[in-house]
């Protein structure tokens, strides 16, 4: 008599990256909101309530070796992040003040390396883990995050 092994299905990339993301963007823009929720768009500068704002990229998402870098995700509203096509301007200028422009060179550069799938689950998983202890270290409510 031969036993089949139950074989673990992996979830699907698609899936973690999706609690990744939510995680990161819930983490970080709760980081940089005052003790009253409010946060400073990072193109406009307007002030809005962290639970409205959205967590914008300085290099895209769609380039998976820096989505989860959070030197490259700060709060901005969902007008500069999602319509405003002159937001990098804005976006520019806060990263140099921030973080100067070695940091920017570097994600840039980083933005353009070829991954293998074993490394983008590796950095979607390695997101979730990170994100999900800072959000439980700095003492944030959970309820204040809907996942």
């Amino acid at each position: 008599m031969s036993t089949k092994r139950k074989t673990v299905k992996k979830p699907k990339l698609s899936t973690l990256m999706k609690k990744a993301d939510d995680l990161m963007s819930l983490y970080i823009r709760k980081k940089y909101a005052s003790h009253e929720g409010y946060v400073l768009c990072c193109s406009c500068e307007k002030r809005f309530h962290w639970k409205v704002m959205d967590c914008g990229h300085f290099i895209s998402r769609r380039h998976l070796s820096t989505r989860y870098v959070e030197e490259n995700a700060h709060p901005e509203d969902k007008y500069c992040n999602r319509f405003n096509h002159d937001h990098h301007i804005g976006y520019t200028q806060f990263m140099i003040k921030t973080y100067g422009n070695d940091m920017i060179e570097w994600l840039k550069k980083e933005s353009k390396r070829t991954l293998s799938q074993s490394e983008k689950r590796a950095i979607i998983e390695d997101a979730i883990e990170y994100y999900g202890n800072k959000i439980k270290e700095s003492g944030y409510e959970m309820q204040d995050f809907k996942l």
